[in-house]
């Protein structure tokens, strides 16, 4: 890459990450997610314990909702919890890997 050239990544990581996020949020058929679904929503990032481990620590996503004993969240609430804790990484240079 040449010096005058910056990935956008670089430049804009929160806004790369929310619209990875926004995309998510858009191809789930349901405007909420079951706990217990939180690994296929988030693509096996997020498991349903950690979710329950950070409701307990009053860190979990806000709001969430309880029906007959299991927890869901509005998808748009766990986007809202995952973005402040995704990394974004770039392709660098392979480091002599092929």
């Amino acid at each position: 890459m040449r010096n005058n050239q910056t990935p956008m990544a670089k430049e804009y990581p929160g806004q790369t990450v929310t619209k990875h996020l926004d995309q998510m949020v858009k191809q789930w058929d349901s405007n909420i997610v079951c706990r217990s679904e939180a690994g296929r929503f988030t693509g096996g990032l997020v498991s349903p314990k950690t979710l329950s481990n950070a409701d307990a620590l009053g860190k979990g996503p806000k709001p969430r909702f309880r029906y007959s004993g299991k927890v869901a969240y509005p998808a748009t609430a766990i986007a809202e919890y995952l973005a402040p804790r995704l990394e974004l990484e770039e392709m660098g240079d392979s480091d002599g890997l092929v």
